[in-house]
Formats: C-alpha cells, structure tokens, sequence
C-alpha cells in the first residue's frame, strides 16, 4: 500500500471520528442551564420602562443529540398602545454539539436584538474560556464576535455565569449573566457614553405553582410581629434555606414576647413542593416546651395547597397528641385585604378527645405578599351550647369563635 494512500485512509479514519463524537457530557451541563418543562415564565424589566415576558411553551423536545426549547414572549408597551408594532415575538433555545444558541424571530423588538442568532454559551464552562463566533446582524451585516466566560459564581445554590461578546472589528459588546436552572437574567449594552439593559423580575419569574405559593410567603428577611389573645405576642423573619424549580425551604426563626415574662425561641420551617402545589409546615424547635410545636397541636400539616380558592380540599395523616389522625382542610374563603388576595383556611382532626363534639379545629389566614395575618385554635372543654342549641349550624359557629385562642400580624396603617 502506497505511504499516500494509508495517510488518506487515516485522514478519514480522523474525519469519521470526529463526526461520530459524542457531546453528552457538554450538552447536560447545557441544558442544566435552562427550565427543564414547559409552562416556565420569564419577565424581564429594565432601562427606561422598557419590559418584556416570554413563556416555555412545550417541554424541550430532544432528538438526535439536538434539544431545542420553543418559547414565546411579548414586549411590553408603556406607550398604552401607541407603540409601533407587532410586540410579539418567538425565541428559540437550541443545544447541540456543546453550544447554547438563541435565535430570534424575524423583526423581534427585545432590546437586545442585535444579532437574531447567536450562540451563548459554549462548553466546557470554565471560567476564562474563550472563543470565537461568526455572527449575522439584524441588519444583514456579517461580523466576528469573541466570546468569553469571564466570571462564574455561586449563589442560592445556583451557578451564575457571566459571559462577554466583543465583535472584533469595531469593539461593540455584551454582556450577559446565565444562571443554571433558569436562563439568561441579565443583558447589558453600550448606549452612547453611558450602558443600558435589563434584568430577570425574579418574583414575577418561574412555573405557575411556583409563583402562585411564593406569593403568599412573608418578605424575606423582614421583621414581623404578632399579637393575641392573653397578652400574647411573638415576633420574627423569614428566610430562604434554599429552592430551585421544584422545591423550596423558607425558614421563620421566632421569639415569644408574651406577658408571662417566660423567654423562649423557636423554628419553624415551610416545606413549599411545587409540583403537588403545597406548602407543609414543620416546627423544628422550641425552647419553652421542648415539643416540635408552636401554637398548634397538628405536627407537620399541609397548610396550603393549589388552587388557592375557596372549596379546594385535602386529607393528611398527621400526629395530635401522640396519636395519628386524619386531618381533613379546606379553603374556606377567599377575599382582597388592603388590596390583595387573602386566604382562610379551616383545618379540622376529629378524635381528639377533650374538644368539641372529639374535634380539634385551627383556621389561619394568608394574605398575598404578606404571609399569615392570622391563626386561631380551638381550646378544650365545653364551648357553652345545649340541647337544641346544639342544633343551630350558626349559634355552633359563633360559640366556636369566641372560644377560641389566636393571634394576627401587626400591620402598620399605610
């Protein structure tokens, strides 16, 4: 065999090679990046009233080594209307062969509309990784960017990384931050002397019952105070433990100011599962009775759960006193307060001896941007009614109320 011909036979032997290679590895650490179903929202705010929102319209499709992610999305308009049009507007996620590339639709109005197509990440992820891109502008002229990884980072348990696009012949750039698990959430731009851009509304931002449970959460970090019955009173904040798309922990850390002059902490925690649309709370301590309870008696109950609107019910096992019991909740109104949704819920454990008619009874309220404004819990013993009293669904309802012990959240008059 001629030395020509074996070196052409490796040649290709090369070429095959290179062509079958396998980027699974680069792709996963790709599509880590992104929503991984459909129904995600994103919304976007920023430089002069400028906003727009996009939505994950089906689950990523994957086929022959190509994940593509087909979305939605609308500018917004400040001008109420006078805006020239259209403001809707596609964009597609495609990953393959170790490259993250957006491309948008035809006449697509998002500020950063530059380059339709354009691939924004590239694997491996390293910081400092640098390479370069062959780009079209919306305008039809062709360019080369260099594109580097400039900066990663951690934060509530998610990566950010921070990624650079310099176009190589007149030193025009971007810039933007992709955090894993939810995309990009940031996007700067030159504009003039001076740079312009926008960023991820993260409250407004994720799966619907994500949104939907983290609305009625306490602000983070915050100091709140409640006040009851008996000179009772406690006061605390709230914190994120961690939480991605799936799942969150949010912390309320406590102290007892009550009138018995007693000191006492303690922690609770608020397990949020967003694909069963819940929210369970779980006491972790409390330093005056060394029991995983405060106020009530229902260890680790479900205290929300989707829809958050009147009639929606649930069942739980859960411990009162010791003994397994079926609770049984419901939504029992919904209502505006001080102009947002708010929430009551009754939760009722029948075979809880010393109450009445064997029923331990709670109710707490929940109030959109706010938390619970309030918790109320029946106490033992008789509650005042006989004979045909007791007949009366009203007069029964009533003596309930006033025999009840409770407390609500301090809120300041605006």
């Amino acid at each position: 065999m001629k030395k020509s011909t074996l070196v052409l036979m490796l040649l290709m032997l090369l070429l095959v090679s290179a062509s079958c290679r396998s980027y699974d590895q680069e792709n996963a650490s790709l599509q880590a990046l992104l929503p991984d179903r459909e129904g995600y929202r994103w919304v976007y705010w920023g430089f002069a009233e400028y906003g727009h929102s996009m939505t994950l319209t089906k689950a990523p499709i994957e086929e022959k080594g190509r994940t593509v992610y087909e979305i939605t999305g609308m500018v917004d308009d400040p001008s109420g209307g006078e805006a020239p049009g259209p403001l809707d507007f596609s964009l597609v996620y495609a990953i393959e062969k170790g490259k993250l590339v957006r491309t948008l639709s035809a006449g697509s109005k998002v500020l950063d509309n530059r380059y339709p197509s354009l691939e924004l990440l590239r694997a491996p992820l390293e910081q400092g990784a640098t390479w370069k891109q062959a780009v079209t502008d919306r305008d039809g002229k062709q360019s080369n960017l260099t594109t580097t990884i400039v900066e990663i980072a951690e934060e509530d348990s998610a990566i950010l990384y921070r990624v650079r696009y310099v176009d190589d012949a007149n030193n025009y750039w971007e810039e933007r931050v992709i955090k894993s698990g939810v995309g990009v959430i940031s996007v700067e731009l030159p504009y003039d002397d001076a740079t312009i851009g926008y960023q991820l509304y993260d409250d407004a931002s994720g799966y619907p019952n994500q949104l939907n449970l983290n609305a009625f959460l306490p602000p983070m970090g915050e100091e709140v105070r409640y006040y009851g019955l008996a000179e009772y009173a406690h006061r605390g904040q709230a914190q994120w433990v961690n939480r991605d798309d799936r799942s969150a922990i949010v912390e309320f850390t406590g102290e007892f100011e009550d009138g018995s002059g007693i000191p006492g902490t303690f922690k609770v925690q608020y397990l949020l599962n967003y694909e069963a649309g819940t929210v369970t709370e779980k006491v972790i301590s409390n330093s005056r009775s060394g029991k995983p309870e405060v106020n009530s008696l229902i260890h680790d109950p479900i205290v929300l759960q989707l829809p958050l609107q009147a009639g929606t019910e649930w069942t739980q096992t859960v411990t009162v006193e010791g003994s397994l019991q079926t609770m049984h909740a419901r939504i029992i109104q919904t209502t505006l307060s001080h102009g947002r949704p708010a929430v009551t819920v009754r939760y009722e454990v029948p075979g809880v001896a010393g109450y009445f008619r064997d029923t331990y009874l709670e109710e707490r309220t929940f109030l959109a941007g706010t938390g619970m404004t309030g918790f109320s819990s029946l106490l033992p013993g008789d509650i005042g009614l006989s004979g045909k009293e007791l007949d009366d669904d009203q007069l029964v309802e009533q003596a309930l109320q006033q025999h009840m012990f409770g407390y609500v959240l301090y809120l300041p008059t605006p």
